[in-house]
Formats: structure tokens, C-alpha cells, sequence
């Protein structure tokens, strides 16, 4: 029908959780740039916030057609079998719970998964893989760590499903991580890596679109990675 504009496909997007230590209240969370990332990209951006107790058929009544799972803090080390690093900033366990219910919803219900920083590592994790803690520790290693936004580094694109994205061996990255994917994770392969070899992106290797990368796209809007990402997953979300 003339005028009807095309449905957005639903975009789950678990969202922060974060307690004050003033008599202020708990907050969930979530940086606009997500939402707007998924906006622009013709998704219908879908906030979840991390309830407690986490009911096993939540997730499914979001009826979610893909998931986003963006930046935070750092895992409990305890995932992968490692002491906690000094470095490392504990994200909170409420929110922890909650990423990895939504990733394993997600798997079972076959809808697309892109990770971003964080959430690179959760599907890293998830499948059985480890992490550096703090890539400060790493002779040889770049810079990683950057709050300003904007591209910082090169990332060679090796992974099919990413380089069918961006249609190219190498990008410009917004990079913004103390932490890495280390071990990879059952059926996941190598992506893409930076210039100093730390792993930039992971993927599924039987081809689903389960996507990781450490970088930070929403940091970029406008950067043609930043919308093929974007619109890739929209595109996957519709099938």
C-alpha cells in the first residue's frame, strides 16, 4: 500500500544496571548512540532491562528478531577459569546474568547476534573461549584504549560473513578496550585483528550471523563500516 512504510524488525538491546553509592536509585541504562545506531539502521531499537529474578521465557516475549549486545564493564573472570586482573572494573552481576540468558535465547531462537566490545567477549565467553584481562600486560601491544570517538587504529578483515559486510580486507576502527578475546570459543573463528595482532572481531564459523567486534561502531554514525554493520543486521533481523 502506498504511504505504509516498511516494518522495522525488533532489535533486543539488554540494556546497563548500575547501583549508586549515594541514596540515589538503581538505574537501567542504555548509551543513546545504540539507539540510534539501530535507528538509523532501519531497526526497531527494543531496550531490556535486566530483571531480577531472570525467568527462563522472558527473553522469548520480547519476540525479538535479532540481538545487539553493547559495551560495559568487565566479566567475572570466574567464567573462564582466571583470578580476577587488578585492572579489571567487575561489571555488575545483575547485568552479567542477563547478557548471557539473552545470548543463549538468541542461539536457540537462530536471530542474528552482533556483539559489540563487551559484548564481542560475552559471545566469546559464552562458547567456552577466554579473554585477555588487560592487554597492558602484552608486550608489543598498541593502543587500545581511547575515549575520544573516532577511528584509532587499522583492522584487517579476515572472517567471510564481516568482509561480505564491509567488502574489504581492512577498515578504520573507534577503539575503546583494556580487554581481549584470547582462547576463541567453540564453532568461532578469527575475524579480524589489529595492526599489533589482537583479535578485532570474531565470528561464527558455519556461517550464522554471530558477529563480535571489539571496536566501537556506534562511536563512528557516519563511517561506512559503522552503517553496513548496521544495515546487515537489519537485513539478517528480516530473514
Amino acid at each position: 500500500m502506498s504511504g505504509v512504510s516498511r516494518a522495522r524488525p525488533r532489535i533486543i538491546m539488554p540494556t546497563g544496571f548500575m547501583v549508586n553509592r549515594t541514596q540515589l536509585p538503581a538505574e537501567a541504562y542504555l548509551k543513546s548512540a545504540y539507539v540510534e545506531f539501530v535507528q538509523r539502521a532501519g531497526g526497531l531499537p527494543v531496550l531490556a532491562p535486566p530483571v531480577e529474578p531472570l525467568e527462563e521465557d522472558w527473553p522469548a516475549q520480547y519476540q525479538g528478531e535479532a540481538l545487539l549486545l553493547v559495551g560495559g564493564d568487565d566479566l567475572d573472570p570466574a567464567r573462564f577459569g582466571q583470578p580476577r586482573h587488578p585492572q579489571a572494573r567487575p561489571l555488575h552481576p545483575r547485568r552479567e546474568q542477563a547478557e548471557f540468558a539473552w545470548f543463549d535465547w538468541a542461539q536457540q531462537a537462530g536471530v542474528p547476534i552482533l556483539g559489540i566490545c563487551l559484548g564481542c567477549q560475552v559471545i566469546n565467553v559464552a562458547r567456552g573461549g577466554s579473554l585477555h584481562q588487560f592487554l597492558g600486560d602484552r608486550p608489543g601491544v598498541g593502543r587500545h584504549r581511547d575515549a575520544e570517538p573516532g577511528p584509532d587504529h587499522d583492522a584487517e578483515v579476515t572472517g567471510p560473513l564481516l568482509a561480505s559486510i564491509l567488502g574489504k580486507s581492512v577498515t578504520q576502527v573507534a577503539t575503546n578496550h583494556k580487554q581481549a578475546v584470547d582462547a576463541l570459543g567453540r564453532g568461532l573463528i578469527v575475524s579480524a585483528r589489529a595492526p599489533d595482532g589482537v583479535i578485532e572481531a570474531i565470528e561464527d564459523d558455519a556461517g550464522r550471523f554471530i558477529l563480535g567486534v571489539q571496536w566501537h561502531p556506534e562511536e563512528q554514525l557516519d563511517h561506512p563500516a559503522t552503517l553496513a554493520l548496521g544495515r546487515a543486521l537489519i537485513e539478517a533481523a528480516r530473514r
